[in-house]
């Protein structure tokens, strides 16, 4: 598909999800405005960046596992 129809595609979901998180925030404001209970529950926050670097994340990991020196590479190429 060319390039501009991927963009269309890829906003035309955008504004599907956004729709979606939007209902989610009226949502949890009714419920603070609205409960019995008279309780208050946080927003959400809704920064999907950390989930979707953690979704990308490899699922399979070798039985030894990574070593300290591994994590210590890792540290000095994300400061």
């Amino acid at each position: 598909m060319p390039p501009e129809k991927m963009r269309a595609a890829g906003q035309l979901r955008r504004r599907g999800a956004f729709r979606d998180v939007f209902q989610i925030s009226i949502d949890f404001e009714s419920y603070n405005d609205n409960n019995i209970f008279k309780a208050k529950v946080e927003q959400l926050d809704f920064n999907f960046n950390k989930d979707i670097k953690e979704a990308k994340m490899p699922t399979d990991y070798p039985d030894d596992g990574p070593t300290l020196d591994d994590e210590d590479e890792d540290d000095e190429n994300n400061p």
